[in-house]
């Protein structure tokens, strides 16, 4: 009977590393699938993760983070090509209430703006 079970457990082991071994990375199929070149995914990865980290560096509960989108931010009465991130969090101030950061980046992954909707104390 043991030897059984451990014959079960050696093909298991030798099946789940032939199966893994033929599967597309992750990112790979993203890319393919939202017909981004690999440029592109790197900065739109880059954006969200960036989000995330300041997020958390200003004290943050971080839930959940949007795909950067296009959007228009005006500086200086001109519209300015952006990306925006949704940054679903908790309040610092209230545990319990559910906020949105928004985040505005440049093409060059450099900030613009943070704005934290729900959050009284903050400046913006």
């Amino acid at each position: 009977m043991k030897r059984h079970n451990i014959l079960k457990i050696a093909l298991n082991c030798i099946l789940l590393t032939a199966c893994s071994a033929n599967e597309e990375v992750p990112e790979k199929a993203a890319i393919d699938a939202l017909q981004l070149d690999e440029k592109t995914f790197e900065k739109l990865r880059d954006i969200t993760q960036t989000a995330k980290k300041d997020s958390e560096d200003n004290g943050y509960e971080v839930i959940m983070v949007s795909l950067p989108q296009p959007a228009t931010i005006y500086k200086d009465g001109k519209p300015q090509g952006a990306y925006l991130v949704n940054v679903a969090s908790k309040s610092k101030s209230e545990q319990k209430k559910d906020i949105t950061l928004l985040y505005y980046y440049s093409v060059d992954k450099e900030m613009m703006v943070r704005i934290p909707l729900g959050e009284v104390d903050e400046r913006i």
